[in-house]
């Protein structure tokens, strides 16, 4: 290459690269393309280039659900509300109702292409909705019972999520949120240390997740999250079955299974194989109750047991009788 096309070559490049220190251009976190900010992606004050990391194009396609580009739109309110619930803007359902009806009737074909593509410029451009949320989302009664109940469990995860996180993007919460009760699920966390360590773990599930979806290396998240792993004892192995369950005092045992359902009584032949249950009764509660001149069925057991190893002398004449016979036995007649 000779000299005059080298340097447009470099002034190319220069110029590219000035743009994405601009944030003209910025990497979608979903195909990994670098993209114009002006067109290519929406607008979001959260985050610190000002827009949301997916570009239009992939969020259109997780909408129409369409994993090739042959693929067939296929829009549904359901898909709809999943990638608004993920950017974290409201559903409206009477504004999404008439944006279809606009495009339905619309005689310019691009604006056919999807309902959503016109329903979130109205969001993002009329005031009412700017400061709003997807906790301020309004569904018909059109909508299934399931909807609803998925947005009172949205918001219930949201605020556990900023409890135990505190202030960040409404995707992360979610992540972190899901990721905190599948730990707290699967092991066994007893201790303030061991909480925290699962919220670090957390976050760094989190960014392995990001670097994932950048193309990025993630050797060193992974060992990193390796040695928190090993750190909080929560590792794979050690978990529900080992180590976990190992240094647990039988009466932690029993509160953790009966999280599930309660212990039944033993059968009878199991209720005190070793005796100590009788031990306790007859020569602690039996003896005590006796002691206090109680008349109880710990006295009555006491007493019952009792008679097995007590010697009553015999004061009749039977035992004269039978005393003389052993020694006339033993010496003989006397002789008078």
């Amino acid at each position: 290459m000779t000299l005059l096309p080298l340097r447009a070559e470099y002034k190319k490049l220069a110029e590219r690269y000035n743009k994405i220190l601009n944030d003209e251009l910025c990497k979608c976190a979903c195909c990994g393309e670098f993209i114009s900010t002006s067109n290519g992606f929406y607008e979001d004050k959260r985050y610190n280039s000002g827009f949301y990391p997916e570009c239009k194009k992939c969020i259109l396609a997780q909408v129409e659900q369409r994993n090739k580009k042959t693929d067939k739109p296929n829009e549904t309110k359901e898909s709809v509300q999943r990638v608004l619930y993920k950017m974290d803007l409201p559903y409206v359902n009477s504004l999404y109702e008439s944006q279809k009806t606009i495009v339905a009737n619309s005689v310019n074909e691009v604006n056919k292409k999807s309902p959503f593509t016109s329903y979130i410029v109205v969001i993002k451009s009329l005031p009412q909705y700017r400061d709003k949320s997807w906790t301020d989302s309004e569904f018909g009664v059109d909508d299934s019972n399931n909807i609803v109940t998925d947005q009172k469990a949205s918001k219930e995860l949201m605020k556990d999520a900023k409890k135990h996180f505190g202030n960040y993007p409404t995707e992360d919460l979610i992540f972190l949120e899901n990721e905190y009760r599948s730990w707290i699920q699967r092991t066994q966390v007893d201790s303030k240390s061991q909480e925290t360590y699962v919220k670090r773990i957390c976050f760094k599930l989190l960014d392995i997740d990001k670097a994932q979806k950048l193309g990025q290396d993630t050797e060193k998240l992974d060992a990193s999250l390796g040695k928190l792993m090993g750190e909080a004892n929560l590792q794979p192995k050690q978990n529900v079955g080992n180590a976990a369950t190992d240094s647990l005092t039988f009466s932690q045992l029993i509160e953790r299974w009966e999280q599930e359902r309660p212990i039944p009584e033993p059968e009878p032949e199991f209720r005190d194989v070793d005796g100590i249950g009788k031990y306790i009764r007859v020569w602690f509660k039996g003896h005590l109750a006796r002691a206090l001149g109680l008349d109880n069925g710990y006295a009555q057991e006491y007493d019952n047991y009792i008679k097995q190893y007590t010697v009553t002398k015999n004061t009749g004449n039977t035992l004269d009788e039978t005393s003389e016979d052993v020694y006339k036995k033993i010496f003989g007649e006397v002789d008078n």
